[in-house]
């Protein structure tokens, strides 16, 4: 994620990924995410190395970015292949 100061009163919203940058608002950025999650790494919840990237444009906040590292798949949860340690 990251967070920029901007100076509209208005935020704005926006997913990175694959070369494209999709617009999305506060209401409807959980939705969007999950969108982007299934087009990057499949409706299996699988794995890909391509960032996601959330920007946030808002006024009165410290430009900041944030990375959530993957951690390490050993069972996989429902949906996903059995061989996603792999």
């Amino acid at each position: 994620m990251r967070l920029q100061n901007h100076p509209n009163l208005e935020p704005e919203l926006s997913l990175e990924y694959g070369g494209r940058s999709v617009p999305t608002d506060e209401e409807h950025v959980a939705d969007a995410i999950v969108r982007a999650t299934d087009e990057i790494a499949g409706h299996r919840k699988g794995i890909s190395n391509n960032p996601l990237t959330l920007i946030v444009k808002k006024n009165g906040v410290p430009d900041l970015t944030m990375v959530d590292l993957p951690g390490i798949t050993q069972v996989p949860i429902h949906g996903q292949l059995e061989n996603i340690y792999e």
